[in-house]
Parts: C-alpha cells; structure tokens; sequence
C-alpha cells in the first residue's frame, strides 16, 4: 500500500505532521474502506508520534500537534504547532479543503505557500503502484508535483507524463509564495479482476464521483451513457468479454 511522510515549512513557521494517505483494504469481507475523506470524523487534534532529524524543525523540542477544525464555508481551519524548549510556541494556520470528485486510485493532497519556504518528504510506489491480488489490478503510482503561479505543473517525483523518473526523496526542495504543492497518493491494489464486480455497483461509484466515467469503462468494463447515467447493458457485454479475452491471451 502507498504511504508517505511530509515536512512542510511555510517562511520561518514550521509546521509539521505525518499525513496518513489514503489506503484500501485489499481482502477483508468484514472490513469497508473509506472511499471518501469524512470532515466531520477527520477533524480533531493529531499528534506526532516521531520524525527524521530535520533542521527546519530544530528548534521544536515537544509538543508538536496538526489541529482541523471545520469552518462555516465546510473548508478546514489547520493549526500546526510545537513548544520550543524555552517554552514558547511555533504556529503556522491555513486553510484546507476536500477536492470534490475523486482521484483515479487514491486521494490528492494539496499545499499552497502563502511565504517561500521548503518542503521535505520521502515516499514510495512511485514507479509502480501497489500490487493487487487474486486477479486484482495494481494500484496507480504516487507523484509529487509542484504548480507554479501560472498554473504550469512540473512533477518533482515520480514519473512525468514523458515517463522519466525523478526521485521522490525531497530534502528542502525551493517553493516560491504562491505555488502549490500537489501530491497523487495511491490506494492499495485491487483485489479480484475488476471486471467481475457487479456492473451497478460500479454505476453507484460513478454516481458518487469515487470512480469516473472514463475508470468505469477502462478499469471495470461498464459502459455508461453520460446523459443518461445508465448502464449501456450491450456495450458494457462486449467491453468485459473483450478484458477476459485479453486476460486469457
């Protein structure tokens, strides 16, 4: 399953906290994962429970907290903190949300620099995602990618649409006020082939945005008609016996 670590260091504030990424239960019949972030669960105090020596974070000696507490316009107050050893405290607020529809295979987390500062994270899955089991399909890979002002996008980990590969070990890697950070996390690998799943209730994801139209049809082999939003039953036939045909070669 993905996994990934995060330092953020917006100007000489220095927020941290371990940002657990989304992921997805690969065979438990008694066990649902989460297929969308729920705010009102999500908000609350996190704590660090350990780190990597950094020196962006030298000066914290306890007590470093991420606190999310929901707003009136349903986006998320963020209150990074930690006590210093004198005693006083670093503290860093902004504001977040949750992207409406949903990423390909996982969930997208962003950062926008409101100073120039810093970012620092390992992670992994990068050249290839997540494997799946019992016929399942392997997940997507995670990317890391900075978003310029001018909304030019540069990934700065993991593989770029040209398929070269760039380290997603960042120690201290520049970002200017105004860009934003953007990191592609992957779910688990699938488990059992994706085109035995029962066609409704790949119609039903649909219609909650956890799975587009385009997955649908290019993962699971259901065919919908994007007027309708109903399941083109002749279509949705040969696309599945075209997959298992593909399978068998």
């Amino acid at each position: 399953m993905g996994s990934f670590r995060s330092i953020v260091r917006p100007g000489v504030l220095t927020p941290v906290g371990t940002i657990l990424a989304t992921m997805a239960v690969m065979a438990a019949a008694t066990v649902t994962p989460v297929p969308r972030v729920d705010l009102e669960r999500y908000v609350g105090r996190w704590y660090e429970i350990a780190r990597y020596p950094n020196r962006f974070q030298k000066d914290c000696a306890r007590d470093t907290t991420a606190e999310y507490a929901l707003r009136p316009d349903g986006r998320l107050r963020v209150t990074n903190r930690c006590t210093k050893a004198d005693g006083s405290a670093v503290v860093a607020v902004g504001v977040g949300r949750r992207p409406e529809g949903s990423a390909p295979d996982g969930a997208v987390f962003k950062v926008r620099y409101l100073a120039d500062g810093e970012l620092s994270m390992e992670t992994a899955r990068t050249l290839a995602g997540s494997p799946g089991v019992a016929g399942g399909q392997h997940s997507d890979v995670q990317r890391q990618i900075k978003i310029y002002k001018d909304g030019r996008r540069e990934v700065i980990g993991g593989l770029d649409e040209q398929g070269n590969w760039k380290s997603p070990l960042l120690c201290g890697h520049p970002f200017a006020y105004g860009e934003t950070f953007m990191f592609e996390s992957t779910g688990g690998g699938g488990y059992g082939n994706p085109w035995e799943r029962d066609a409704a209730q790949v119609r039903e994801d649909v219609l909650d945005e956890y799975v587009s139209l385009q997955a649908a049809r290019e993962r699971y082999g259901v065919v919908i008609d994007p007027a309708t939003m109903l399941i083109d039953e002749a279509a949705t036939a040969r696309m599945r016996a075209s997959m298992v045909e593909k399978a068998a070669a």
